[in-house]
């Protein structure tokens, strides 16, 4: 919430709070780290996305986070690999186009993300509900296909 907002040292302040509290829940590492991805505090981004891959392990949630490690540590290839991984989990359980776009955005590939995000929204993906605040899609914003999506989602004029 507090990221949305852009209130990132609120956010940060809040995501170590949910971490003491709860040091083995993915979720509270993930808020966490989009904070301080978003304040491009990347080392510390990078340790709580692997801590949140960590204890999710190769599930959608997890290489989600493992993907964002890789791309805020420069491995392109293996977070390429690690989208790669959530493709082929998709063909044996529900993986949300959403989470694939993420990977793709934080590797700057916007064509891709784009295209993922379109197939979220067609697939009516939960995650889509973020698009329109969430601070990682800013590299998106100035996309005429952006503002498509937000209008697809319901989200925009």
């Amino acid at each position: 919430m507090f990221v949305s907002a852009r209130q990132y040292d609120r956010a940060i302040e809040e995501g170590r709070k949910a971490v003491e509290r709860n040091p083995n829940f993915p979720g509270a590492h993930r808020i966490l780290a989009d904070a301080y991805a978003a304040k491009k505090m990347t080392r510390e981004a990078i340790a709580e996305y692997q801590a949140m891959a960590g204890l999710a392990g190769r599930t959608p949630w997890g290489l989600v986070g493992l993907t964002r490690a890789q791309a805020l540590e420069g491995r392109r290839s293996e977070a390429l690999r690690t989208i790669e991984e959530m493709k082929t989990l998709a063909t044996s359980r529900y993986v949300s186009p959403a989470f694939i776009a993420m990977g793709f955005q934080i590797l700057g590939d916007k064509d891709q993300a784009l295209n993922w995000w379109a197939k979220a929204c067609e697939d009516h993906s939960v995650d889509v509900r973020y698009l329109k605040v969430d601070p990682m899609n800013d590299n998106l914003r100035d996309d005429p296909r952006f503002a498509d999506l937000l209008r697809k989602a319901r989200l925009g004029p």
